[in-house]
């Protein structure tokens, strides 16, 4: 643009001097070189803070499918790159080793059901067993002091042998009693475990069938939501497993975007959220579409200090890029005939609250741009 203008304004003189309007003397001679320089200090210069441009890149939110199960492959219906609606199926694992897992937990599971019950009438079994040998111990107990008094009044009226065996009798009657008792209370402990009014064993199976039930459905891997998967190679008989790499699938999520502006870390300060912006993409030379800065990213990747033992340096030795993003929102984006898909280029400028008589040269540039992508895009 600077030359352009300067090339205008020799235009001019020449016309002038040819004209006889102007005597080209030593001044005249010298005037395109003061006036290149009045354009840097005037309008150039200012228009950098005034109406500070830089690159763009359209980003696109990519979802990296990796299945939730491992398995064989049995079915892709999809192919790549056709629009895809959430919940559509994107391909499906065999699911029989997990239907086996389902089946095999809902057996246990009703096995384990009918059994609290039997816990139950174990418990009062036990509970009954306790009772008799508690009323063992009481007539052996009862039997024993009958023997001692006898042969406390009489010795000759019964044995001693006899004594000694009653009071073996007691001792096995109260150990008895204690192992009843402790049958009956591990009985009872069995038939009240519960968590939340369930018996414990019977909400175990039921987590692990409700964990089973959902490996199964995870066989079939479903679109997270509307777009199109890109780089389709899975093939039926093909292995996937949780332990993989990386994606097994790239889904592209629909409207999912963002656009960033690169402008210099000199120049950022003039920038504020709500300002006015133009952009200009190669994907659609001559025009000139318009936008609005979303917000600012004050921070960069070569800023970012990631967790090491190393002392923090400039990466591979070169220096820092001196750039911040600047998120842009298009305006009417969605009426283009193709949309602003992920990866289209192209240039923005922002026009801020300084220097504004200034970005009038700024938008003549982005016009200026705009149909050069005709001839020569970038």
């Amino acid at each position: 643009m600077i030359a352009f203008l300067t090339l205008l304004y020799v235009a001019v003189l020449a016309l002038l001097v040819k004209l006889n309007i102007v005597r080209l003397t030593l001044w005249w001679k010298i005037s395109p070189l003061v006036w290149l320089l009045l354009l840097n200090i005037v309008l150039f210069i200012p228009m950098q803070w005034g109406a500070p441009a830089g690159d763009i890149t359209q980003y696109q939110y990519v979802i990296e499918i990796v299945p939730n199960v491992s398995g064989t492959i049995i079915e892709v219906p999809i192919k790549g790159n056709r629009p895809l609606k959430k919940g559509d199926v994107l391909f499906k694992i065999d699911p029989r080793p997990y239907q086996y897992r389902v089946d095999q937990l809902k057996a246990a599971l009703a096995e384990a059901e009918q059994a609290v019950p039997r816990l139950e009438a174990a418990w009062k079994a036990a509970a009954a067993a306790t009772a008799r040998a508690r009323a063992q111990r009481g007539l052996a107990r009862l039997e024993n002091d009958m023997a001692q008094k006898t042969r406390g009044m009489d010795k000759g009226a019964i044995s001693k042998l006899k004594i000694q065996q009653e009071q073996q009798t007691l001792k096995a009657a109260e150990a008895a009693l204690n192992q009843a008792r402790s049958s009956e209370l591990g009985a009872k402990l069995a038939y009240e475990s519960e968590i939340g009014g369930v018996n414990t064993t019977v909400a175990q199976l039921q987590a692990q069938l409700r964990k089973a039930q959902y490996d199964l459905d995870q066989t079939s891997v479903v679109a997270p939501a509307d777009g199109y998967a890109t780089g389709v190679s899975l093939e039926p008989g093909q292995r996937v497993g949780v332990t993989r790499a990386g994606s097994v699938l790239n889904f592209v999520v629909k409207d999912h975007t963002k656009m960033i502006a690169w402008i210099d870390q000199i120049f950022i300060r003039h920038v504020k959220s709500g300002q006015p912006a133009e952009v200009v993409l190669q994907l659609y030379p001559g025009r000139t579409l318009q936008a609005t800065v979303d917000s600012i990213v004050l921070m960069s990747e070569t800023g970012q200090l990631k967790p090491s033992g190393e002392v923090p340096g400039q990466p591979d030795g070169t220096p820092a890029p001196g750039q911040y993003a600047v998120v842009l929102k298009m305006d009417a984006a969605a009426d283009l005939p193709l949309g602003v898909p992920g990866g289209a280029v192209g240039s923005a400028a922002i026009y801020t609250e300084s220097a504004r008589i200034t970005q009038i040269i700024r938008k003549v540039m982005v016009r200026m741009q705009a149909w050069m992508n005709f001839i020569i895009p970038g």
